[in-house]
Protein backbone atom coordinates (compact mmCIF):
# COMPACT_ATOMS: atom_id res chain seq x y z
CA UNK A 1 0.00 0.00 0.00
CA UNK A 2 1.59 3.22 -0.94
CA UNK A 3 2.57 5.72 1.84
CA UNK A 4 -0.19 8.61 1.54
CA UNK A 5 1.55 11.74 2.37
CA UNK A 6 3.56 13.82 -0.04
CA UNK A 7 7.13 14.36 0.53
CA UNK A 8 9.94 16.98 0.08
CA UNK A 9 13.31 16.38 0.13
CA UNK A 10 16.31 18.49 1.36
CA UNK A 11 19.92 17.22 0.39
CA UNK A 12 22.38 18.54 3.24
CA UNK A 13 25.90 18.42 1.21
CA UNK A 14 29.03 19.31 3.19
CA UNK A 15 30.75 22.14 1.81
CA UNK A 16 33.89 20.70 2.28
CA UNK A 17 32.51 17.99 0.32
CA UNK A 18 31.02 20.55 -2.33
CA UNK A 19 34.25 21.74 -2.85
CA UNK A 20 35.84 18.81 -4.25
CA UNK A 21 32.83 17.56 -6.22
CA UNK A 22 33.34 17.27 -10.37
CA UNK A 23 30.54 18.50 -12.37
CA UNK A 24 29.67 14.67 -13.40
CA UNK A 25 29.79 14.05 -9.52
CA UNK A 26 27.39 16.95 -8.67
CA UNK A 27 25.40 15.90 -11.41
CA UNK A 28 25.40 12.06 -10.16
CA UNK A 29 24.61 13.46 -6.72
CA UNK A 30 21.05 15.02 -7.78
CA UNK A 31 19.73 12.05 -10.18
CA UNK A 32 20.26 10.16 -7.70
CA UNK A 33 18.39 11.99 -4.28
CA UNK A 34 16.14 14.21 -6.72
CA UNK A 35 16.13 17.14 -3.87
CA UNK A 36 13.69 20.22 -4.24
CA UNK A 37 16.24 21.84 -2.30
CA UNK A 38 20.10 21.90 -1.25
CA UNK A 39 21.79 22.97 2.09
CA UNK A 40 25.46 23.90 1.93
CA UNK A 41 26.39 23.81 5.59
CA UNK A 42 30.24 24.26 6.57
CA UNK A 43 32.88 27.00 6.21
CA UNK A 44 31.69 29.95 4.49
CA UNK A 45 34.89 29.98 2.43
CA UNK A 46 34.12 26.46 1.18
CA UNK A 47 30.37 27.65 0.04
CA UNK A 48 31.87 30.78 -1.30
CA UNK A 49 35.09 29.41 -3.34
CA UNK A 50 33.47 26.34 -4.91
CA UNK A 51 32.06 26.45 -8.56
CA UNK A 52 30.11 22.80 -8.38
CA UNK A 53 26.55 24.72 -8.02
CA UNK A 54 27.11 26.62 -11.38
CA UNK A 55 25.99 23.34 -13.23
CA UNK A 56 22.85 22.93 -11.70
CA UNK A 57 20.45 22.76 -14.45
CA UNK A 58 16.84 23.44 -12.71
CA UNK A 59 16.72 26.78 -10.95
CA UNK A 60 13.43 26.02 -9.09
CA UNK A 61 15.83 24.41 -7.13
CA UNK A 62 16.83 26.56 -4.53
CA UNK A 63 20.35 25.92 -2.93
CA UNK A 64 20.73 27.99 0.88
CA UNK A 65 24.37 28.19 2.43
CA UNK A 66 24.82 28.40 6.00
CA UNK A 67 24.44 31.44 8.01
CA UNK A 68 21.02 30.66 5.99
CA UNK A 69 20.90 34.12 5.65
CA UNK A 70 24.00 34.37 3.14
CA UNK A 71 22.18 33.73 0.01
CA UNK A 72 19.11 33.13 0.85
CA UNK A 73 16.93 35.01 -1.69
CA UNK A 74 12.88 36.15 -0.31
CA UNK A 75 11.71 34.08 -2.39
CA UNK A 76 12.91 30.84 -0.84
CA UNK A 77 12.96 32.07 3.06
CA UNK A 78 9.71 29.71 2.89
CA UNK A 79 9.14 27.66 0.29
CA UNK A 80 6.44 24.60 -0.53
CA UNK A 81 7.53 21.47 -2.68
CA UNK A 82 4.85 18.90 -3.54
CA UNK A 83 2.69 20.42 -0.15
CA UNK A 84 5.28 20.13 2.42
CA UNK A 85 5.89 23.79 3.59
CA UNK A 86 9.93 24.66 4.93
CA UNK A 87 11.18 27.84 6.32
CA UNK A 88 14.51 29.15 6.82
CA UNK A 89 15.20 30.87 10.02
CA UNK A 90 18.05 32.47 10.80
CA UNK A 91 17.03 34.70 13.62
CA UNK A 92 13.95 34.46 16.52
CA UNK A 93 12.17 37.06 14.05
CA UNK A 94 12.30 34.92 11.00
CA UNK A 95 10.56 32.21 13.46
CA UNK A 96 8.22 34.92 14.73
CA UNK A 97 7.23 35.23 11.28
CA UNK A 98 5.73 31.60 11.34
CA UNK A 99 2.27 33.21 12.60
CA UNK A 100 2.40 35.72 9.60
CA UNK A 101 2.65 32.30 7.36
CA UNK A 102 -0.30 30.63 9.00
CA UNK A 103 -2.34 34.45 9.00
CA UNK A 104 -1.39 34.77 4.92
CA UNK A 105 -2.15 31.46 4.35
CA UNK A 106 1.50 31.21 2.53
CA UNK A 107 1.87 27.88 5.33
CA UNK A 108 -0.89 24.93 5.62
CA UNK A 109 -2.04 24.39 9.13
CA UNK A 110 -3.26 21.48 8.06
CA UNK A 111 0.33 20.32 7.19
CA UNK A 112 3.84 19.99 9.22
CA UNK A 113 6.14 22.74 8.58
CA UNK A 114 9.91 21.81 8.44
CA UNK A 115 11.84 24.97 10.52
CA UNK A 116 15.43 24.87 9.23
CA UNK A 117 17.73 27.00 11.31
CA UNK A 118 21.21 26.92 13.45
CA UNK A 119 19.32 28.69 16.77
CA UNK A 120 19.19 25.59 18.97
CA UNK A 121 22.08 22.86 20.27
CA UNK A 122 22.31 20.33 22.71
CA UNK A 123 25.14 20.99 25.48
CA UNK A 124 25.82 17.85 27.61
CA UNK A 125 27.67 17.77 30.92
CA UNK A 126 28.55 14.30 31.55
CA UNK A 127 29.81 15.36 34.78
CA UNK A 128 25.88 15.93 35.87
CA UNK A 129 24.83 12.99 33.01
CA UNK A 130 21.99 15.91 32.15
CA UNK A 131 21.90 17.39 28.80
CA UNK A 132 20.12 21.21 27.98
CA UNK A 133 18.50 22.14 24.56
CA UNK A 134 20.52 25.64 24.08
CA UNK A 135 18.63 28.75 22.77
CA UNK A 136 15.03 26.87 24.29
CA UNK A 137 13.61 29.24 25.80
CA UNK A 138 14.21 32.10 23.39
CA UNK A 139 13.74 29.69 20.73
CA UNK A 140 10.22 29.03 22.27
CA UNK A 141 9.41 32.78 23.01
CA UNK A 142 9.62 33.28 19.33
CA UNK A 143 7.67 30.26 18.13
CA UNK A 144 4.80 30.60 21.31
CA UNK A 145 3.34 27.33 20.16
CA UNK A 146 0.14 27.72 22.36
CA UNK A 147 -0.41 30.53 19.69
CA UNK A 148 0.15 28.57 16.38
CA UNK A 149 -2.44 26.81 14.75
CA UNK A 150 0.22 24.51 12.74
CA UNK A 151 2.26 21.73 13.59
CA UNK A 152 6.29 22.07 13.57
CA UNK A 153 9.02 19.93 13.21
CA UNK A 154 12.31 22.01 13.50
CA UNK A 155 15.32 20.54 11.77
CA UNK A 156 18.79 21.74 13.45
CA UNK A 157 21.89 22.74 11.66
CA UNK A 158 23.75 22.79 14.57
CA UNK A 159 22.98 19.46 15.97
CA UNK A 160 24.34 15.88 14.53
CA UNK A 161 22.14 14.00 11.72
CA UNK A 162 20.24 11.01 13.94
CA UNK A 163 19.50 13.21 16.49
CA UNK A 164 15.52 13.08 17.10
CA UNK A 165 14.15 13.84 20.43
CA UNK A 166 10.85 15.89 21.70
CA UNK A 167 11.69 19.30 24.63
CA UNK A 168 7.87 19.15 25.32
CA UNK A 169 6.28 20.72 22.63
CA UNK A 170 9.45 21.13 20.20
CA UNK A 171 10.36 18.54 18.00
CA UNK A 172 13.53 18.82 17.50
CA UNK A 173 16.02 16.72 14.85
CA UNK A 174 19.37 16.95 13.75
CA UNK A 175 20.62 17.28 10.43
CA UNK A 176 24.08 19.10 10.85
CA UNK A 177 27.33 17.22 9.83
CA UNK A 178 28.49 14.30 11.11
CA UNK A 179 31.67 13.76 12.79
CA UNK A 180 34.08 11.20 12.03
CA UNK A 181 37.20 10.72 9.55
CA UNK A 182 37.34 11.64 6.12
CA UNK A 183 34.22 13.27 4.34
CA UNK A 184 31.35 13.96 5.88
CA UNK A 185 28.48 11.64 4.32
CA UNK A 186 25.99 13.95 1.84
CA UNK A 187 22.64 13.52 3.61
CA UNK A 188 19.61 13.50 1.77
CA UNK A 189 15.86 14.27 4.50
CA UNK A 190 12.70 12.92 3.10
CA UNK A 191 9.86 15.23 4.64
CA UNK A 192 6.47 14.18 4.81
CA UNK A 193 2.91 16.39 5.21
CA UNK A 194 2.26 14.25 8.60
CA UNK A 195 6.07 15.05 10.01
CA UNK A 196 7.68 12.33 9.23
CA UNK A 197 11.57 12.74 8.91
CA UNK A 198 13.50 9.78 7.14
CA UNK A 199 17.46 10.54 6.18
CA UNK A 200 19.54 8.64 4.05
CA UNK A 201 23.57 9.08 4.17
CA UNK A 202 25.76 8.48 1.10
CA UNK A 203 29.29 8.56 0.71
CA UNK A 204 30.61 10.87 -1.65
CA UNK A 205 33.16 9.02 -2.53
CA UNK A 206 29.97 6.25 -4.25
CA UNK A 207 29.47 9.44 -6.61
CA UNK A 208 30.48 9.49 -10.56
CA UNK A 209 32.34 6.94 -11.46
CA UNK A 210 33.52 5.80 -8.21
CA UNK A 211 30.17 4.30 -7.73
CA UNK A 212 31.37 1.32 -8.97
CA UNK A 213 32.52 -1.13 -7.03
CA UNK A 214 36.28 -1.56 -7.22
CA UNK A 215 36.92 2.34 -8.14
CA UNK A 216 39.16 4.51 -6.11
CA UNK A 217 40.87 8.12 -6.89
CA UNK A 218 43.50 6.87 -8.92
CA UNK A 219 41.66 4.71 -11.10
CA UNK A 220 39.09 7.30 -11.54
CA UNK A 221 41.84 9.44 -12.66
CA UNK A 222 42.98 6.61 -14.77
CA UNK A 223 40.02 5.69 -16.81
CA UNK A 224 39.33 9.29 -17.17
CA UNK A 225 42.19 10.21 -18.55
CA UNK A 226 41.29 6.99 -20.78
CA UNK A 227 38.45 8.79 -22.21
CA UNK A 228 35.47 6.80 -19.80
CA UNK A 229 33.92 9.54 -17.93
CA UNK A 230 30.54 6.89 -17.00
CA UNK A 231 29.61 4.09 -15.77
CA UNK A 232 28.02 2.95 -19.35
CA UNK A 233 31.59 3.88 -21.34
CA UNK A 234 33.23 1.40 -19.07
CA UNK A 235 30.23 -1.28 -19.33
CA UNK A 236 30.64 -1.44 -23.04
CA UNK A 237 34.06 -1.34 -23.25
CA UNK A 238 35.88 -5.03 -23.96
CA UNK A 239 38.05 -6.29 -20.87
CA UNK A 240 41.07 -6.26 -23.36
CA UNK A 241 41.02 -2.54 -23.68
CA UNK A 242 40.73 -1.74 -19.90
CA UNK A 243 43.07 -4.14 -19.33
CA UNK A 244 45.87 -1.61 -21.56
CA UNK A 245 45.31 1.05 -18.91
CA UNK A 246 47.75 1.63 -16.75
CA UNK A 247 47.32 -0.14 -13.50
CA UNK A 248 44.45 -2.04 -14.03
CA UNK A 249 45.39 -4.79 -16.07
CA UNK A 250 42.82 -7.90 -17.26
CA UNK A 251 41.63 -9.15 -13.68
CA UNK A 252 40.88 -5.72 -12.38
CA UNK A 253 39.44 -4.75 -16.11
CA UNK A 254 37.07 -7.78 -15.52
CA UNK A 255 35.96 -6.77 -12.42
CA UNK A 256 35.21 -3.36 -12.76
CA UNK A 257 33.62 -4.22 -15.95
CA UNK A 258 31.11 -6.80 -14.36
CA UNK A 259 30.40 -4.15 -11.15
CA UNK A 260 29.58 -1.03 -14.14
CA UNK A 261 27.55 -3.57 -15.81
CA UNK A 262 25.46 -4.62 -12.95
CA UNK A 263 25.45 -1.20 -11.53
CA UNK A 264 24.40 0.51 -15.15
CA UNK A 265 21.77 -2.28 -16.71
CA UNK A 266 20.18 -2.68 -13.00
CA UNK A 267 20.61 -6.55 -12.84
CA UNK A 268 23.06 -9.43 -10.93
CA UNK A 269 25.99 -10.25 -13.06
CA UNK A 270 27.03 -14.00 -12.00
CA UNK A 271 30.78 -14.58 -11.65
CA UNK A 272 31.02 -18.24 -11.09
CA UNK A 273 29.15 -21.46 -11.48
CA UNK A 274 28.27 -22.12 -7.97
CA UNK A 275 24.59 -22.61 -7.52
CA UNK A 276 22.41 -20.37 -5.47
CA UNK A 277 21.75 -21.88 -2.00
CA UNK A 278 18.43 -22.20 -0.16
CA UNK A 279 15.72 -24.66 -0.98
CA UNK A 280 12.22 -24.16 -0.89
CA UNK A 281 13.27 -20.62 0.82
CA UNK A 282 11.66 -18.57 4.11
CA UNK A 283 12.55 -15.09 4.14
CA UNK A 284 12.67 -13.27 7.38
CA UNK A 285 13.65 -9.86 8.78
CA UNK A 286 13.65 -8.43 12.03
CA UNK A 287 13.13 -5.32 14.09
CA UNK A 288 14.58 -4.68 17.47
CA UNK A 289 15.36 -1.75 19.88
CA UNK A 290 18.72 -1.33 18.28
CA UNK A 291 22.60 -2.18 17.31
CA UNK A 292 23.17 -4.04 20.65
CA UNK A 293 18.90 -5.31 21.12
CA UNK A 294 17.22 -6.15 24.04
CA UNK A 295 14.26 -7.23 22.09
CA UNK A 296 13.14 -8.30 18.81
CA UNK A 297 9.74 -7.48 18.82
CA UNK A 298 8.41 -7.60 15.07
CA UNK A 299 9.92 -10.86 12.71
CA UNK A 300 8.40 -10.79 9.39
CA UNK A 301 8.13 -13.58 7.74
CA UNK A 302 7.31 -14.69 3.43
CA UNK A 303 6.54 -18.18 3.01
CA UNK A 304 8.40 -18.69 -0.43
CA UNK A 305 8.67 -16.42 -3.08
CA UNK A 306 5.09 -15.42 -4.04
CA UNK A 307 4.00 -16.50 -1.27
CA UNK A 308 1.73 -15.49 1.84
CA UNK A 309 3.70 -12.70 4.56
CA UNK A 310 2.94 -12.96 8.47
CA UNK A 311 4.40 -10.96 11.06
CA UNK A 312 4.78 -11.82 14.50
CA UNK A 313 4.63 -8.29 16.69
CA UNK A 314 5.14 -7.13 20.34
CA UNK A 315 3.70 -4.15 21.11
CA UNK A 316 4.56 -5.04 24.87
CA UNK A 317 8.07 -4.63 26.03
CA UNK A 318 6.85 -6.17 29.41
CA UNK A 319 6.72 -9.36 27.35
CA UNK A 320 9.94 -9.29 25.29
CA UNK A 321 9.65 -12.98 24.05
CA UNK A 322 6.13 -12.67 22.61
CA UNK A 323 7.36 -12.27 19.07
CA UNK A 324 10.44 -14.51 19.26
CA UNK A 325 8.05 -17.50 20.71
CA UNK A 326 5.50 -16.96 18.03
CA UNK A 327 7.73 -17.37 15.38
CA UNK A 328 9.67 -20.34 16.23
CA UNK A 329 5.86 -22.24 16.76
CA UNK A 330 5.10 -21.25 13.68
CA UNK A 331 8.10 -22.24 11.90
CA UNK A 332 8.45 -25.73 13.45
CA UNK A 333 4.99 -26.53 12.61
CA UNK A 334 5.45 -25.04 9.29
CA UNK A 335 8.74 -24.78 7.68
CA UNK A 336 11.06 -26.66 9.82
CA UNK A 337 12.30 -28.69 6.73
CA UNK A 338 13.27 -25.35 4.59
CA UNK A 339 15.95 -22.77 4.31
CA UNK A 340 15.47 -19.61 6.06
CA UNK A 341 16.52 -16.30 3.77
CA UNK A 342 17.94 -13.15 5.42
CA UNK A 343 20.44 -10.16 4.24
CA UNK A 344 23.18 -9.73 6.00
CA UNK A 345 21.55 -12.47 8.36
CA UNK A 346 24.85 -13.78 9.57
CA UNK A 347 25.84 -10.60 11.02
CA UNK A 348 22.18 -9.86 12.24
CA UNK A 349 19.35 -11.14 11.93
CA UNK A 350 20.35 -14.88 12.75
CA UNK A 351 22.69 -14.26 15.74
CA UNK A 352 19.66 -12.26 17.21
CA UNK A 353 16.81 -14.93 16.99
CA UNK A 354 19.18 -17.10 18.22
CA UNK A 355 20.18 -15.08 21.35
CA UNK A 356 16.44 -14.31 21.96
CA UNK A 357 15.19 -17.99 21.26
CA UNK A 358 18.12 -18.68 24.48
CA UNK A 359 16.51 -16.49 26.46
CA UNK A 360 12.78 -17.05 26.13
CA UNK A 361 11.98 -20.10 25.12
CA UNK A 362 15.28 -22.57 25.46
CA UNK A 363 12.67 -25.82 23.99
CA UNK A 364 13.37 -24.42 20.69
CA UNK A 365 16.84 -23.92 20.44
CA UNK A 366 18.02 -27.65 19.34
CA UNK A 367 15.46 -26.94 16.23
CA UNK A 368 16.74 -23.39 15.61
CA UNK A 369 20.89 -25.00 15.61
CA UNK A 370 19.10 -27.75 13.07
CA UNK A 371 17.13 -24.72 10.40
CA UNK A 372 19.05 -24.18 7.39
CA UNK A 373 19.70 -20.88 7.52
CA UNK A 374 21.33 -18.52 4.10
CA UNK A 375 22.34 -15.40 3.75
CA UNK A 376 22.61 -14.37 0.19
CA UNK A 377 24.44 -11.04 0.89
CA UNK A 378 27.07 -12.95 1.98
CA UNK A 379 26.83 -15.81 -0.62
CA UNK A 380 27.19 -13.06 -3.65
CA UNK A 381 29.71 -10.87 -1.93
CA UNK A 382 32.00 -12.38 0.36
CA UNK A 383 31.97 -15.54 -1.47
CA UNK A 384 32.59 -13.81 -5.15
CA UNK A 385 29.65 -15.81 -6.80
CA UNK A 386 27.84 -12.86 -7.95
CA UNK A 387 28.06 -8.53 -8.34
CA UNK A 388 24.98 -6.96 -7.06
CA UNK A 389 23.71 -3.68 -8.39
CA UNK A 390 22.64 -0.20 -6.46
CA UNK A 391 25.59 2.11 -4.70
CA UNK A 392 25.76 0.23 -1.73
CA UNK A 393 24.95 -3.70 -0.58
CA UNK A 394 22.04 -2.49 1.57
CA UNK A 395 19.01 -4.05 1.17
CA UNK A 396 17.28 -1.22 -0.21
CA UNK A 397 19.70 -0.16 -2.70
CA UNK A 398 20.30 -3.42 -4.58
CA UNK A 399 16.19 -3.94 -4.37
CA UNK A 400 15.62 -0.43 -5.76
CA UNK A 401 18.51 -0.73 -8.50
CA UNK A 402 16.74 -4.03 -9.25
CA UNK A 403 13.39 -2.37 -10.36
CA UNK A 404 11.43 -2.56 -6.89
CA UNK A 405 9.11 -0.38 -5.45
CA UNK A 406 9.77 0.69 -2.14
CA UNK A 407 6.51 1.06 0.15
CA UNK A 408 7.19 4.82 1.07
CA UNK A 409 6.61 4.25 5.16
CA UNK A 410 8.75 7.57 6.02
CA UNK A 411 10.53 4.86 7.92
CA UNK A 412 14.25 3.60 8.27
CA UNK A 413 15.92 1.04 10.30
CA UNK A 414 17.55 3.19 12.65
CA UNK A 415 13.70 5.24 13.11
CA UNK A 416 11.81 1.91 13.88
CA UNK A 417 14.50 0.99 16.52
CA UNK A 418 15.02 4.01 17.97
CA UNK A 419 10.68 4.44 18.18
CA UNK A 420 10.69 1.18 20.08
CA UNK A 421 13.32 2.12 22.52
CA UNK A 422 11.51 5.19 23.45
CA UNK A 423 8.27 3.41 24.04
CA UNK A 424 10.18 0.93 25.88
CA UNK A 425 11.34 4.36 28.27
CA UNK A 426 8.34 6.41 28.66
CA UNK A 427 5.13 4.36 27.78
CA UNK A 428 3.42 7.48 27.00
CA UNK A 429 0.12 7.15 24.52
CA UNK A 430 2.74 10.03 22.41
CA UNK A 431 5.32 7.97 22.18
CA UNK A 432 3.22 4.56 21.17
CA UNK A 433 4.18 2.99 18.21
CA UNK A 434 1.80 2.96 15.12
CA UNK A 435 1.99 -0.48 14.80
CA UNK A 436 0.18 -0.58 10.99
CA UNK A 437 2.86 1.37 9.59
CA UNK A 438 5.83 -0.51 11.11
CA UNK A 439 4.33 -3.65 10.30
CA UNK A 440 4.53 -2.40 6.29
CA UNK A 441 7.76 -0.86 6.82
CA UNK A 442 9.27 -4.52 7.89
CA UNK A 443 6.97 -6.29 5.24
CA UNK A 444 8.42 -4.02 2.78
CA UNK A 445 12.08 -5.19 3.89
CA UNK A 446 10.80 -8.83 4.05
CA UNK A 447 8.86 -8.89 0.25
CA UNK A 448 11.99 -6.71 -1.35
CA UNK A 449 14.48 -9.86 -0.47
CA UNK A 450 12.11 -12.29 -1.80
CA UNK A 451 12.51 -9.96 -4.91
CA UNK A 452 16.66 -9.93 -4.99
CA UNK A 453 16.22 -13.68 -4.22
CA UNK A 454 14.41 -14.23 -7.37
CA UNK A 455 16.69 -11.96 -9.36
CA UNK A 456 19.45 -13.86 -8.60
CA UNK A 457 17.96 -17.17 -8.91
CA UNK A 458 17.15 -15.78 -12.79
CA UNK A 459 20.76 -14.70 -12.93
CA UNK A 460 22.17 -17.96 -12.23
CA UNK A 461 20.22 -20.09 -14.65
CA UNK A 462 20.25 -22.91 -11.98
CA UNK A 463 17.70 -24.35 -9.33
CA UNK A 464 18.59 -23.23 -6.09
CA UNK A 465 20.07 -25.91 -4.40
CA UNK A 466 20.44 -27.18 -0.97
CA UNK A 467 23.94 -28.77 -0.70
CA UNK A 468 25.87 -26.42 0.82
CA UNK A 469 26.17 -26.33 4.81
CA UNK A 470 24.09 -24.09 6.61
CA UNK A 471 26.87 -21.96 8.36
CA UNK A 472 26.69 -22.04 12.99
CA UNK A 473 26.37 -18.88 14.02
CA UNK A 474 29.43 -19.01 16.10
CA UNK A 475 31.71 -18.65 13.05
CA UNK A 476 31.06 -14.80 12.88
CA UNK A 477 31.59 -12.22 15.36
CA UNK A 478 30.60 -9.44 13.10
CA UNK A 479 27.82 -7.03 14.21
CA UNK A 480 24.81 -5.99 12.21
CA UNK A 481 24.00 -2.57 11.69
CA UNK A 482 20.26 -0.76 11.18
CA UNK A 483 20.95 1.11 8.13
CA UNK A 484 20.23 4.72 7.72
CA UNK A 485 19.84 7.59 10.55
CA UNK A 486 16.63 8.69 11.61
Amino acid sequence: MPHAHSTAKLLVIPSVVALQFSPPEFEDALSYFEPDALLVLGPREHAYTTVAFDHLTDDSVPVVFDPLDASLPDDYRAFTSNGVDVVFANTTADIESLHEGETDGSLDSDTETYVVSGLLDIDIDTDALSTTLTGRSEYRRALSPSERDGSYTHLVTRIEAGYAYTWDDLRVRGIGLQDGAGLPPLTCFTLDTAGHTTAESLDPGKLGLRAIHGVGPTTEDRLRTAGLSTTDDIATTPVEELAEIRGIGPRTGETIRSNARAFSEGRVIRTSETPLPGRDPVFIDIETDGLNPTIAWLIGVQDGIDGDYVSFVQPDPDDPGKAVRAFVRWYTANASDRTLIAWNGWNFDFPVLREQITAHCPQHLDAWKRASKRDPLRWARDHDNAVLPGRTNKLEHVAGALGWEHDDTGLSGAAVGRAYRRWMETRRPDDELDWERHERYCEDDVRSLAFIYEAMREANRLAATNDDRSQPVGETTEQGTLGDIY
